[in-house]
């Protein structure tokens, strides 16, 4: 097995509906892929920066693997995923997101 992600996998990041399933399923499938995923990956409970809510922080942290970039590439191409939760983009390959509560899960 390819340590890189398929095709197939990254058109699946892409067409998620997280409209209708929420962001967390998405989530949680591009922590299983994310290689190193356990050390470049952080999720945890907190407040978004502009209206103090609470959200849910996600960090990718690439470290220039381009297999994790195009994970980052096909998220990007997700655009509910990327205009509802991408907060800040830093060099090295640093993204992260504030993904607001009713987004996170869907009843």
């Amino acid at each position: 097995m390819s340590e890189y992600p398929s095709d197939e996998q990254l058109e699946t990041i892409k067409a998620w509906d997280v409209l209708k399933t929420g962001i967390k399923p998405l989530v949680e499938y591009v922590r299983e892929l994310w290689k190193y995923g356990d050390d470049y990956t952080y999720l945890r409970k907190g407040k978004d920066k502009l209206f103090k809510k609470p959200c849910m922080k996600f960090e990718l942290h690439t470290f220039g693997w381009s297999g994790n970039e195009q994970i980052v590439y096909a998220l990007e191409q997700n655009f509910m995923f990327w205009c509802n939760s991408w907060n800040q983009t830093n060099r090295g390959g640093h993204y992260r997101f504030e993904i607001r509560m009713d987004l996170w899960e869907k009843k």
